[in-house]
Parts: structure tokens; C-alpha cells; sequence
């Protein structure tokens, strides 16, 4: 089964165990309450009229361990952590709750009653998340949803990391065996190949990790290594000593002793990706909204200018490699590459209509990209999404351009906002490093940051913003 697939799994069995968990302290507080006399004469008050209360608050805890980062993928990582971010969430969660009905005067919530409601919702939802995890550890153990590792090297230390794995099969992966760097010398079981073959070891294996049992004078090997792999799904990890071959680009991961570096990962906290998201939808809801009329007009002067759709839909690459159909309001003329194939689009395109020039200039085509917002198929900030013709391009002809397949592509980004329209291969490349910056960097501050810029340029189109 692909990971992405098994995320998703993980991700609807957490969002049940916590809807039985949020809903059954709601239940407990509810007869504690109305039914059991402690705080005041029994209500006869039918449980029916509490349903629609429990699911607003079903939905305000979604959000807030959603921001907590309760719904990450968390395969084997300490439990105990995890049932710390719970009680800071349900705290946090609670404390938010109870100004949020003092200030709607509506909060005559006892503080025994909500005592009872915190202490049971972080008991149930600590039990819920040690009984999925405890389930999951054990199905791990039997090799069922563990992740596929492979190790490049040929050394002792890629011997003795195959070991530990073996050792522990809760970390959640699975042992496939060694790719050789160095001629070493293997069983031939455990041997799947050379490393220049390692694209196609990936592909034939289904590999998902790729963990580096290298020497320090290796780094340069590392990085061509990574760059053959062509692969966005896949992490990669180093062991600790490397830390110095890309330092600010790692995340340390050390469980039952066994450490482990990722190259690569998010410098973005689960709260800042729960914010990212929650802004994606609150700017595309607005921006959906407000833009209507000026939508309405242009669909009408599109259907006025020229003949064809008012809406241009192509396949582009998005996440994890992920294609969808990204919208725009159309600028060429239809069939604009019938004869041609993909292609950029030149300065004086003769195929971009009137009407399309200024929506180009003033980027208002880009206003339906609001709905793939929405859908989470983009964000408002992050690398523009390309074609999956052109993608193919750059993986042979750009070092790392798969990185930029780690985040979600954006309506805007750092790129758009330094550089122009990509006009050929060295544009691509010009604003590869811009992303590159940008996936290193993400952050809140960097993404409104890059949105106020965007929002300038649109408006002084003829102005630079540095």
C-alpha cells in the first residue's frame, strides 16, 4: 500500500478515536450536570438537544488539535511526547473555550463542571491515542504497515544499523537490504544493487527511507546519491556524525537508543502548518467571496473576446508528486497548444488573447486558483506548480528539483514575487533556488511576508519590492 495511503488510514482512525473521546466527556459533563442532581435540581432535558452542541464542539476540537499537531503522522515516535502535546492542546483548547463563552456572556459554566469536562477529555483522549498507538506499535512488530528501508553503504556501521532495525521492529520500518557504495561484500539476499542503479532499486523494491551509512568524506556522494534517487516520497536519514554536512537541514530522531538525522524536513512546526492550513482556508473562502463580481465580469469579456471555456483547467504536480487540475481564467486562445505541445509562453505571445494580456498583467486569471486552495490541492504561498511534462524535464536537467515537490505549491511564492514569467530553462532555474530558499525557510512571518509583496506588486505592477 503507497504511505501516502497509510497516513490517510492513520489519520481517520486518530479523528475517531478522538470523536469517541471528545463525545463521551461531553456525554459525562452532560449527565453530571442535567441528570445526576450534584449541582442543582434534575432538568428533564432530552439529549437530542445537546447533539448539535456536541458536534460544534467535536468540530472546535478537530481544529484545535489539528493546529496542535495531534494529527501528524506519528509511526512509532514516543508515545509518552505525544500524550504531553495532548494535555498542552486540551489545556490550551480549554482555557480559549472558557474566555471565548465569558465573553459571549454566556459563560455560566461552573469551575467544578469544568474540571470534570478538562480531566475527563484528557483522560479519553490520552487513552484512546495509547490504545491506537499501542495497536499500531504491535502491527508494526509483525511487519504489518512498516515502511520499507533501505541502507546505502558497505561498511561495518551499515551492518550494525540493519541490525538495530531488525532489533526493533516498532520503529516501523522494514529491513530490505543494502544498496553497496563501495564494492563491499554482502550475502546476496541482502544485496539489491548497486548504487548507481538506486533509481530503479526504489522503484523495484518500493523502497520509502533511504538511510546514508557513509564516512564524513562521503557528503559529496550523498547529495549526487540523493540526486538519482529522483524520488519525492522518499526521506532520507544520516547517522549523527554527519551532523556537519547539512547543518540547519536536519531533525534528529532517536528512539530505543537508535539515532537518526532527516535531511530535509519541515521547518515548520505542526502549529505553524495548522496555521498555514487554517489561513489557506479563511484567505480562499474571502478571497472567493469578494472577488465574485470582478469574476462574473471577466467570465463575461472572456466569452466576448474570444471563443472557448472561461476557465482554463490543466494537470499540474503538486505535493508528493501528487497531479491535479489547477484553474485559471483563460488568457490564450482555446486549443493554444493543439499544434505545438507544451510549451512556456513568450513575451508577445501571439495566442494570448486581448483580455488575456490584462488579467495576465494583473494576474486576475489566477483568482479560480482560490477553489484549489480549498480543496488542498495548493496553498496561498509555496513553489508554483508545474506541468507534469516540464516536471520530468527538470528532475534529469536540475540537481534537487523534487524538493520543491515537499511542499504544497502555492497561488504565490518567493520566486513569484523576485522573478518573472519562466520564459526557458534558465528562468527555471533562477527561481529553483528562490523555492529552495523558501522551503528551507517556511514559516508564518515569511508567508505573509511574501503575500503583502504580491499584493504590492499587483497593485504597483511596475515597482520593485526587495
Amino acid at each position: 500500500m503507497p504511505l501516502i495511503f497509510k497516513k490517510f488510514r492513520e489519520k481517520i482512525f486518530l479523528i475517531f478515536f478522538d470523536l469517541l473521546a471528545i463525545n463521551l466527556s461531553f456525554f459525562i459533563v452532560f449527565w453530571i450536570k442535567f441528570k445526576s442532581g450534584l449541582f442543582h435540581q434534575i432538568l428533564q432535558l432530552p439529549l437530542v438537544e445537546f447533539i448539535i452542541p456536541a458536534l460544534m464542539l467535536y468540530a472546535y476540537w478537530l481544529i484545535i488539535f489539528t493546529l496542535a499537531g495531534l494529527y501528524k503522522s506519528w509511526y512509532a515516535q514516543s508515545r509518552f511526547d505525544e500524550i504531553v502535546l495532548v494535555f498542552k492542546a486540551v489545556i490550551i483548547g480549554v482555557v480559549i473555550f472558557y474566555f471565548m463563552l465569558f465573553f459571549s456572556n454566556k459563560g455560566n459554566i461552573s469551575r467544578s463542571v469544568l474540571v470534570i469536562y478538562t480531566s475527563s477529555l484528557l483522560f479519553f483522549v490520552s487513552v484512546g491515542r495509547l490504545l491506537l498507538r499501542t495497536i499500531q506499535r504491535n502491527l508494526l512488530i509483525k511487519g504489518i504497515g512498516a515502511k520499507n528501508v533501505a541502507i546505502v553503504g558497505s561498511g561495518a556501521k551499515a551492518i550494525k544499523i540493519a541490525n538495530e532495525i531488525k532489533k526493533y521492529p516498532a520503529l516501523g520500518f522494514r529491513f530490505i537490504g543494502f544498496i553497496d557504495s563501495k564494492n563491499g561484500s554482502f550475502e546476496k539476499d541482502v544485496l539489491l544493487g548497486n548504487v548507481s542503479d538506486i533509481k530503479n532499486i526504489v522503484k523495484d523494491f518500493k523502497i520509502n527511507d533511504i538511510i546514508f551509512a557513509l564516512e564524513k568524506e562521503d557528503r559529496d556522494f550523498i547529495i549526487q546519491t540523493i540526486v538519482k534517487c529522483d524520488n519525492a516520497f522518499l526521506d532520507f536519514y544520516i547517522l549523527p556524525e554527519f551532523y556537519d554536512i547539512v547543518a540547519g537541514h536536519l531533525k534528529t530522531n532517536q528512539i530505543y537508543g537508535f539515532p537518526l538525522i532527516k535531511l530535509f524536513p519541515s521547518p515548520m512546526s505542526p502549529l505553524e502548518e495548522g496555521v498555514k492550513r487554517l489561513m489557506d482556508i479563511v484567505f480562499s473562502l474571502v478571497g472567493i467571496i469578494i472577488s465574485l463580481p470582478i469574476s462574473i465580469i471577466v467570465a463575461i469579456l472572456i466569452k466576448l473576446d474570444s471563443k472557448g471555456p472561461v476557465l482554463f483547467k490543466q494537470e499540474r504536480v503538486g505535493k508528493d508528486g501528487q497531479v491535479f487540475k489547477i484553474l485559471k481564467f483563460r488568457t490564450m486562445i482555446h486549443n493554444a497548444e493543439k499544434h505545438t505541445g507544451p510549451t512556456w509562453a513568450k513575451k508577445n505571445d501571439s495566442r494570448i488573447t486581448r483580455i488575456g494580456k490584462f488579467l495576465r498583467r494583473t494576474r486576475i486569471d489566477e483568482i479560480p486558483q482560490f477553489i484549489n486552495i480549498l480543496k488542498g490541492e495548493m496553498s496561498l504561498v509555496g513553489p508554483r506548480p508545474e506541468r507534469p511534462y516540464f516536471v520530468e524535464q527538470f528532475k534529469k536537467q536540475i540537481p534537487l528539483y523534487t524538493n520543491r515537490l515537499k511542499v504544497k505549491p502555492g497561488l504565490t511564492g518567493y520566486a513569484q514575487v523576485k522573478h518573472k514569467y519562466d520564459a526557458s530553462l534558465d528562468d527555471v532555474k533562477e527561481k529553483l533556488k528562490y523555492d529552495l530558499y523558501y522551503i528551507e525557510n517556511m514559516s508564518i512571518r515569511l508567508d505573509i511576508k511574501i503575500i503583502l509583496r504580491t499584493i504590492w506588486i499587483v497593485l504597483f505592477p511596475g515597482d520593485k519590492v526587495h
